[in-house]
């Protein structure tokens, strides 16, 4: 939201002024050209500094631009009229939604900057644009009969399309302005965020700082309940100051701007409640018995008063988030008689930053992350869609811009007595990654600077660079039948199956494939799960001896625990048919029986480790427990220290929430920060199979081919002449002379 310049003489308090701005700023903002003259009005007035936008532009790191590209749809709409049901992301129930909305969801929790191309969006931002281009004005209307049509149109179209609504009729205060007021202009995340609010949806958003989030919410929200009947609105501050704070200057300001024939009769005006009459006979503008309350946080209020909205501002900030949820989710569903479904009664919006994490006790890490889990196991009934706003999607905030404010932040101390971490601030106030949002200032195995640029180098990799995302197959001979075991036949081999990055049949992540014709090169660690109880995923890590690189990790969770281990020994099986596996023993006995079963008989002895690393009960695999802890924990820090490549994000993802822990006696370990919402499978998978590689180190890579060339060129063969006096290879002899 590009904020104009204290400029000349041109934009001035006038309504002539303020009309003729705001109908420029409308075409400009959906990419309309402009004539001169518009041109000049919004660059003199500070507005614009360059031509419009291009509406084809992508996503750029030079520029910083987050633009979705509706050229498309334009084509396709050429000579059609656009209705909700062309973009609305359900068959009408929001507890159902269709494919392309479960993919974009999935798309955007690595961030909406990376977010995929959804049709339905784009044919929202057409509408919009397609109805701001409309220059038809209350003021050219003719006759009462004409003034009530157009308010009757101007109210559907507000209510339809809230990107619509408030482009067109929002101005926002902006004291640093020499007007004192803003013309609103949505950026493309404020617009992705009101399409799924338009949807239906009831959400839980993670975002940056001042994305201007509590401004676009309170508008939308004034203005639903200005243009609806019997409508409720309740809007949920973090405390009653700032309830009263924001009430005054975003909701009743907003309202204030509205023309005169579009608003209705305030009601009731009070420090917290707005409440409208209708403003036109017979009904057929609304506001009448419709009310917005600002409030603050009770556990209770989400369904007092029987809302129909209810948002939730600075979740980061309530303490008593989870327990307000909690106590409003009977009120949120109903089963719908006749379709037989639960459907959503009344819509949830919870937004907010990370937060002060002692005032909000961690309440709202713990409901966005468990909205995450439920999405990902797509358990829709949940009823909260996870959205996370990341700092790139913010205009302006380019790789150059985040890595100057990563260096204002990195160059400070922290002061004596001070909890703030400067360093975790930066990542809290832009963040890259759903991790960043709820870091806390706890000490992580290496630097968290170096931890996110992983991660970001990770996501900037070239398309055909990025990890690939799959499961694994068997290849059987089928002439061998094994009936009493997992796999019908024998295995004798395994393929990789590559699907979409965010499908839920992937179970394991290639950096790269294996390089047929080796052995000795491909090592594999296993952090294995014993039953379907618990928490944990099961990982797998496969790392490439004479790369130094990590390769593959299979990562995996499901009631079938023997599928797990089926995926974790076929990806082993796919790098090299006789890799040595190393498997965490304290709970790894009943995949390494299993394995055993299956005549995978390739599972590292723990006599095999060096011997600060073994146990008194030998057998197979790593133990965990007591000394062993700090030994693999060093073995962690060599790996990230030593220079291997591991260019998996789930590894990085990890490693964030992966802290010191100091017990009461001064004990020192680490451990994922918190067991209920994180993970460490995958370090310890990846970390298994750089101890297993040292465990081999004797043994150096071997490329088969090369080596049988070698002895090839080392055999010394005898020659004889034939019949016709000519000289051919005695093919059944050698000689170790090099006569020939």
């Amino acid at each position: 939201m590009a904020r104009p310049s204290k400029s000349g003489d041109l934009y001035k308090e006038t309504p002539e002024y303020s009309s003729l701005i705001s109908y420029y700023l409308n075409l400009h903002q959906t990419g309309i050209e402009l004539d001169q003259r518009g041109r000049n009005i919004l660059i003199e007035a500070g507005f614009i500094h360059q031509p419009v936008y291009n509406d084809n532009a992508e996503t750029t790191e030079q520029t910083g631009s987050f633009h979705i590209s509706i050229e498309a749809v334009e084509k396709e709409f050429k000579d059609r009229k656009i209705t909700k049901a062309d973009w609305l992301a359900h068959d009408g129930n929001p507890l159902l939604p269709n494919e392309q909305f479960i993919e974009w969801v999935d798309s955007q929790l690595k961030g909406m900057s990376h977010c995929v191309y959804n049709r339905q969006y784009a044919i929202y931002k057409l509408q919009a644009k397609r109805w701001l281009a409309d220059k038809r004005r209350f003021h050219d209307c003719q006759t009462p009969d004409d003034e009530r049509r157009f308010i009757i149109r101007e109210r559907n179209r507000c209510v339809t399309n809230s990107l619509y609504g408030l482009n067109r009729y929002l101005w926002m205060k902006e004291g640093e302005d020499e007007s004192g007021e803003l013309k609103y202009i949505a950026w493309e995340n404020q617009a992705i965020v009101l399409w799924v609010l338009d949807c239906g949806f009831s959400t839980i958003m993670g975002k940056l700082r001042q994305t201007g989030f509590s401004t676009i919410m309170l508008a939308r929200t004034e203005m639903r309940a200005r243009l609806k009947k019997n409508f409720f609105i309740k809007f949920i501050a973090e405390s009653k100051d700032k309830a009263e704070e924001i009430f005054d200057s975003k909701l009743k300001y907003a309202y204030t701007k509205q023309p005169e024939w579009f608003k209705p009769t305030v009601h009731n005006d009070t420090s917290r409640k707005f409440s409208y009459k209708k403003i036109l006979e017979k009904g057929t503008i609304t506001g009448g018995n419709s009310s917005v309350e600002v409030v603050a946080p009770t556990k209770t209020a989400i369904n007092g008063g029987q809302p129909n909205e209810v948002l939730i501002d600075e979740c980061g900030n309530i303490a008593i988030l989870t327990s307000m949820l909690n106590e409003g989710r009977p009120a949120l569903f109903w089963l719908n008689p006749e379709t037989k479904e639960w459907e959503m009664k009344r819509q949830v919006t919870c937004f907010g930053t990370s937060g002060d994490m002692d005032k909000g006790k961690g309440n709202f890490e713990r409901e966005y992350m468990a909205a995450v889990e439920a999405w990902k196991e797509r358990d829709f009934r949940h009823g909260l869609v996870p959205i996370f706003i990341d700092c790139f999607s913010k205009p302006g905030i380019t790789k150059e811009k985040y890595e100057e404010e990563k260096r204002f932040y990195y160059r400070k101390q922290r002061l004596p007595g001070d909890r703030t971490d400067p360093k975790i601030q930066f990542h809290q106030h832009y963040p890259a990654s759903i991790e960043d949002m709820f870091l806390k200032s706890n000490e992580t195995l290496i630097p968290i600077g170096e931890i996110v640029e992983h991660v970001n180098d990770i996501y900037r990799l070239p398309e055909d660079q990025q990890p690939m995302y799959g499961y694994m197959e068997p290849i059987y001979d089928q002439t061998i039948e094994t009936p009493d075991l997992y796999f019908p036949y024998r295995v004798i081999g395994a393929s990789f199956r590559p699907v979409r990055h965010d499908s839920e049949i992937a179970t394991v992540i290639v950096r790269k494939p294996p390089q047929e014709g080796w052995r000795n090169r491909y090592f594999q660690g296993t952090d294995p799960i014993s039953s379907t109880t618990g928490n944990s995923d099961m990982a797998s890590g496969i790392k490439d001896s004479l790369a130094n690189e990590i390769v593959a990790i299979m990562k995996h969770r499901t009631r079938d625990h023997q599928y797990c281990f089926a995926q974790a020994t076929l990806l082993g099986i796919w790098y090299d048919p006789k890799i040595p596996e190393l498997i965490e023993s304290n709970i790894g006995q009943t995949y390494i029986d299993w394995k055993k079963l299956h005549r995978f008989t390739n599972i590292v002895r723990n006599d095999r480790l060096p011997k600060h690393m073994q146990v008194s009960t030998h057998g197979e695999g790593i133990s965990k427990k007591s000394h062993n802890a700090n030994y693999i924990l060093n073995k962690t820090r060599e790996l990230v220290e030593g220079g291997a490549i591991i260019e998996i994000p789930q590894f990085w993802l990890q490693m964030k929430t992966y802290v010191q822990k100091v017990s009461p006696i001064g004990y020192v370990s680490y451990a994922t920060e918190n067991p209920n919402m994180y993970r460490d499978d995958v370090i310890d998978g990846v970390t298994y199979s750089h101890i297993c590689a040292e465990i081999y180190a004797n043994r150096p890579p071997e490329n088969i081919h090369e080596t049988k060339a070698v002895d090839a060129s080392k055999r010394k063969l005898r020659y004889r002449l034939n019949d016709r006096n000519e000289l051919e290879l005695d093919h059944g002899s050698r000689i170790k002379s090099d006569r020939f």
